[in-house]
Order: C-alpha cells, then structure tokens, then sequence
C-alpha cells in the first residue's frame, strides 16, 4: 500500500537511500552489528571498532575476545536478547543490543511440537520482526515477507503513521534513552477470488447496502507486525545493570490484560441484531484506557507466575460485562449478561523459563441472533520478560492489549488499541486482523 509522501511530514523525519531511516539528523551506527540466523546456530559480525568484544545472554556473559565474528550454537530458547559490547583496552567504548527470535518451527523440538498446532499456524508464524539498538538508534529488521499486494509497507510509531518500507530494514534515529516505543507495520493483501464470492453472496442475501470504499476495505486482509522497543540507558548504567547479580528469590509476574468494549455512550441496537428497529444498546462511553477496569464487554486477565521451580498460568479472570437495551426515548428495557463459557484457554504448556498458551474468545451480545466478538492468540512468555503473541482479532468493536508486571510498577506495554471499524466487521464474511506482537 502506497499513501502520500505528505504524511511523513507528520513525524518530521526524513527519507535516506538505502536503508530506510527516519531521522532528525543522521547518526553513524559504529558497530554496524550484522546477525544471520540458522537451524541451530547464529552468526555474529560487526566492524573492528575495539580492542576487546564481551557478549552477554540476559545478564550471563557468554564470550569475550578481540574477533570481530562469534557463533552461537545450539540454540534453547525461541527468544533470545544479547548485547555486544566494544572495549578500547578496559573502557568501554560503544554497545549493541540485539532482540531476534530463532527458526523454531526448523528445530522441530518437543516444545514447539505441543504449542503449535499444524491448522492453527497463521501467515505470519514464519515472520519476525527482530531489532537491533543502542540508546541513540532502534534499527528493525524484518525477517521473512508480510502478505502484501504490491510488497511496501505502511510504518507507524506509537500509532503515527511515519512513511513506507520497501527493504526489510528500517533504522530511527529520533529516540530517546529509556523510552518505550511500539512499532507496527502493516501489510494488506486482497482475498481471494471464492471469498470475494462469499463476500458478494452474503451482501446479496443480508440486503446491505455498502459503497465503493467500503467494499474494498471487504476485499483486503490487514496483517500487523508489532515491536515494542524499550530503548536502552547510557553505555556505563547498562554495564552496570548487566553485571549485576539477579536476585536469587525473585519471582516474576506478568499479566497479559485484553478488553473490548464499545466506546459510544448508546448505539443502534439494529446495527448489531436485526429485529430490534428503534431500540438501543448501552455502551461503556469511554476511551482507551490501562486502568479501566469496570467498563467493557470482555475482560481477560492472564497472570504468569515464574517460580523459584517453574511457571504457572492462572485461567480464572475471564470476565462479561452487562448489556443494557434501551427503548427509543432512552428507557432502560431490559439488561442480560452473557456467559463467559465462549472464553477458552487450551494448549498451556509451561517449563521453568517459558510459559505457553492459547486463548480463544467468542463472546456475542445476549439479544436475539448477535455475532460473536472473536479474537484468539497465543502468548509465549520467558522468564527474562521477552515474549512473542500472535493472533487474530475482529475489527469491531474497540480492542486494548496490555501486558504489565505487578511486582514492577515502571513495567507495563501497550500491545494494540484498535478502534471500532463499524459493527458490520463481527459478521463472519468481514474480514480479521491478523497480528504478531515481540518484545
């Protein structure tokens, strides 16, 4: 997809050849760390700007010395977050930070085999968005091709559109130490011929009225590829923070938190079910919002405990809001709450590092014959907090995904705040948006 040049004005940055950067001046990247990821094994490289080279896996340091080359070899984990740093004799000098995930699905190993169902691989399973920075630059790398019609896709930092990629790498420049960016870019790929047929039929039948535009938004598939990017301190405080000794009792807690609801304060009732002409519908007349917590359609609350010997997932916060209908003139009617049965979590797989799951939500308005709100996901989480969420979600009505750390105040991320498209994208021939989530 291909928008104006004027946009990129919004973010005021600016357009280099080559690789795509968005900046307000140009910085050089002195390291210039380059990775190529096998079945079972990374190769590092990166410029001779050193004495002496130190790589540390989390807080462990796993090599030292004066090559500019390492291999890593036999890879464990799905995830991995390693830092680089360069040496002038003992003073450190420059760093690298690097975030990748591993071509798990090639190692074929038991873990993998009971998370990933062969029907529940979507099309962005063999895709990664892996990152590479230090305090001054977030370079993205794209791994893999998002489906997209003409390959260019849109970018968007924190929600701001801030122009196109055509390469797999994208470099900014525009950051700030110890800020947390979410980028997205976003494919569109136009669905096949028999579900345009479907598309046709069901309009046909269901007597709706769409125009031009709104067919062709029918017509195309989003797919969103999501890094949230937690830029990195000052050279010297991350050493520090890197030699330091983890605590030995610590007990990790993240909880992943998505909600829907219905921003308007009152809706058409017919929008949702036929039959109910001149009727109402009471929505949670409010915005996105972390802390909102009494107003929504659904609320799903899945807590991570990492122990001192394992992990666990507590499946109990799955909760329904109450629908209100209202008459014409605003009288309530009567109000009904649906069962939250429609929300299932399946394939829990947990180790001592990892923890696993599936979550499947179908959850339709209690009155007459209403859609469902569906979405599904699932979530790998580590211990070290990294993770990856893939799914997909209908565009009605708002969706927020958060994930947050209750035992770390400062520790929360935004995944996804998507706006309400209209109502009509609950019904199934409308099409879901297809996301994957790293950090």
């Amino acid at each position: 997809m291909k928008k104006s040049f004027f946009y990129i004005l919004i973010f005021m940055f600016s357009l280099i050849i080559g690789d795509t950067i968005y900046a307000k001046e140009t910085k050089k990247i002195a390291l210039n760390l380059k990775y190529d990821i096998g079945e079972d094994s990374v190769i590092f490289t990166w410029d001779d700007l050193g004495k002496s080279y130190a790589i540390y896996d989390d807080n462990e340091e796993i090599w030292f010395g004066d090559e500019t080359t390492f291999v890593m070899k036999k890879l464990t984990k799905d995830n991995y977050s390693l830092t680089l740093i360069a040496y002038n004799e003992t003073i450190p000098i420059d760093m690298a930070i690097v975030k990748f995930q591993t071509n798990s699905e090639k190692r074929n190993t038991p873990y993998i085999d009971s998370l990933i169902r062969v029907d529940e691989i979507s099309e962005l399973s063999n895709v990664n968005l892996d990152v590479i920075m230090s305090n001054n630059y977030v370079q993205l790398e794209l791994k893999g091709s998002i489906p997209d019609d003409d390959g260019i896709y849109e970018v968007y930092r924190d929600d701001i559109y801030i122009g196109s990629l055509d390469n797999k790498k994208l470099i900014d420049t525009n950051v700030m130490e110890k800020q947390t960016y979410t980028y997205k870019i976003i494919g569109k790929k136009e669905r096949s011929d028999v579900e345009k047929e479907e598309v046709q039929k069901y309009i046909k039948e269901h007597n709706i009225i769409i125009d031009a535009i709104q067919l062709k938004e029918l017509y195309q598939k989003p797919y969103e590829m999501i890094r949230v990017v937690n830029v990195p301190s000052s050279l010297d405080e991350t050493i520090e923070q890197l030699t330091l000794e983890p605590l030995v009792s610590a007990t990790p807690l993240y909880v992943f938190r998505y909600k829907t609801f219905i921003p308007d304060c009152m809706v058409s009732a017919l929008s949702i079910v036929q039959g109910l002409a001149g009727y109402q519908f009471g929505g949670d007349c409010r915005g996105f919002s972390f802390n909102e917590t009494e107003k929504y359609r659904t609320y799903v609350e899945s807590p991570i405990s990492f122990t001192g010997t394992g992990s666990s997932l507590d499946t109990t916060g799955r909760f329904v809001g109450w629908t209100y209908l209202y008459n014409g003139s605003g009288t309530l009617v009567e109000s009904r709450r649906a069962s939250n049965s429609g929300i299932v979590y399946s394939n829990i797989t947990k180790s001592y590092n990892q923890l696993s799951y599936t979550l499947t939500h179908g959850v339709a308005i209690p009155f007459g014959n209403a859609p469902e709100i569906n979405y599904k996901y699932t979530v790998t989480m580590n211990r070290g907090g990294s993770f990856v969420v893939e799914g997909s979600r209908d565009q009605a009505p708002n969706h927020e995904f958060y994930v947050y750390s209750p035992t770390n105040d400062i520790w929360s991320r935004t995944l996804i705040q998507a706006t309400n498209k209209g109502f009509e994208y609950l019904f199934p021939i409308y099409p879901n948006a297809t996301f994957k989530i790293s950090y």
